[in-house]
């Protein structure tokens, strides 16, 4: 935040399951620290700051309130026309959610990674309703029916689709609990992405996290065996070993056939020489 202090700590595991919060009893003293330097400064990002830990203690009219307010102070703030969107999508007003998400993505198409049209996206599936909550229209594409996902995109835009849906992912999950439809899609897709790129320790928590959210399909399911399959392989020696079980017993059965040769020779031999002394 503004005032040095942290609200969160990402886990170092490239996995976009939300925020490490740790804010706790401190809310109502940073909150108490922010208002006073915006007294003595006058800087709105100390009243941003405040307005998020509202969101994050769930007081989204207090934060709304704040975030209108900042917007009078000082109009076309990307920060405040984009916790505005948040605050509304969370409220469940999502016409107005996406209205401000739009107007953020106007004023810096950049911010969050340049991964803001996907907000847009999303909110326009949830008004539209649960037709439209799918991987065509949310992300424009989809990565096929087989057990390996295919893909058309070059490397570029899968690299540049993989950023947007793992940092839309990390926020959305920050605040939305399972289960939920949308979220559950773009995790499947995610995790499609991750076995194209052969990332399959990456892919196979996000394909079971997308079940965690709901999502319930065939092909889910194949795609994480697939996944546990290259990162734990059946023996790829079965024939060699068999071939050498055969070597062995082919082995063994021509030194049990020596041996018998040796010893009926033996007894041959035995059997001559006592003949001899008994002719003597």
């Amino acid at each position: 935040m503004k005032n040095g202090e942290y609200l969160y700590m990402d886990y170092a595991d490239n996995l976009p399951f939300g925020h490490n919060f740790f804010l706790g009893k401190f809310a109502e003293r940073s909150k108490f620290e922010l208002d006073s330097l915006y007294l003595k400064t006058k800087d709105l990002d100390y009243l941003s700051d405040k307005g998020y830990i509202l969101i994050l203690e769930k007081k989204y009219d207090e934060a709304l309130s704040l975030y209108l307010k900042i917007e009078r102070l000082e109009p076309n703030r990307y920060s405040t026309a984009s916790n505005i969107g948040t605050l509304y999508e969370l409220m469940g007003k999502n016409e107005e959610a996406l209205k401000w998400i739009n107007k953020s993505i106007t004023i810096n198409p950049k911010s969050h990674n340049g991964s803001e049209w996907l907000h847009s996206r999303i909110l326009e599936a949830k008004i539209k309703g649960k037709k439209s909550q799918t991987s065509k229209f949310l992300l424009n594409t989809d990565f096929g029916t087989e057990i390996k996902p295919v893909s058309e995109l070059d490397t570029i835009q899968l690299n540049k689709l993989d950023k947007s849906l793992n940092y839309q992912l990390n926020e959305r999950i920050s605040f939305i609990k399972p289960k939920d439809n949308i979220i559950a899609i773009l995790l499947f897709e995610l995790g499609n992405i991750k076995i194209i790129k052969g990332e399959f320790n990456i892919a196979k928590p996000i394909l079971q996290e997308a079940k965690k959210y709901g999502l319930n399909s065939q092909i889910l399911e194949k795609r994480i065996t697939y996944t546990k399959y290259v990162l734990n392989p059946k023996p790829k020696f079965k024939r060699e070993q068999t071939n050498e079980q055969i070597d062995y017993i082919r082995t063994l059965l021509s030194l049990i056939l020596v041996i018998i040769a040796i010893s009926i020779l033996y007894l041959i031999f035995q059997s001559k020489k006592h003949s001899l002394k008994s002719k003597i």
